[in-house]
C-alpha cells in the first residue's frame, strides 16, 4: 500500500517494478507449461489473467488514493493559508496541484509531443545519398 510520504514519482516508479515482476512471473508460469498439457494450460491462463487484473485494480486503487490524499492535503492547506492570510497562488501548491493532473491525464495515454522529435533515418540517408551522387 502507499505510504503518505510516497511521492507520485516513487508510486509511479514502483507500479512499474510491480508490473516488470509480474511479467516476469506470468512468463515463466506460460513456459513451465508443455503444448501437450491443454487442461493445465487453461488454469495457468486463467491464472496469469486473475494476477494481471488484481494487480491492474491494487494499482488504479492506490493511484486514487494517492489523489485524494493529495487532494486532501491542498484543501487543508487552503484553509490553513485562507485563515493566516498567505495566498495560494504565491506557493508552489497549487503549481504541484496542477503537474499532479496533467500526470494523471497523460497516464493513461500516450505522452505525444514530449521530447524530441522522431528522426528518420532511412530518409536522412536517402538525402545524404542523392546529395553524394550529384557531387
Amino acid at each position: 500500500m502507499a505510504t503518505t510520504n510516497e511521492t507520485l514519482e516513487s508510486l509511479e516508479a514502483r507500479h512499474k517494478k510491480e508490473q516488470k515482476e509480474l511479467i516476469a512471473q506470468s512468463t515463466s508460469l506460460r513456459k513451465s507449461v508443455t503444448k501437450g498439457e491443454k487442461a493445465r494450460r487453461k488454469e495457468v491462463l486463467a491464472e496469469v489473467e486473475c494476477l494481471e487484473k488484481t494487480l491492474k485494480e491494487r494499482h488504479e486503487r492506490e493511484r486514487r488514493d494517492f489523489q485524494a490524499s493529495v487532494n486532501e492535503e491542498a484543501t487543508s492547506l487552503k484553509s490553513v493559508q485562507q485563515t493566516e492570510g498567505i495566498d495560494l497562488q504565491s506557493s508552489g501548491i497549487s503549481q504541484s496541484i496542477k503537474l499532479l493532473n496533467l500526470n494523471k491525464a497523460t497516464a493513461g495515454g500516450t505522452q505525444n509531443g514530449v521530447g524530441k522529435p522522431r528522426v528518420n533515418r532511412q530518409k536522412a540517408r536517402m538525402v545524404y545519398l542523392k546529395f553524394l551522387y550529384y557531387i
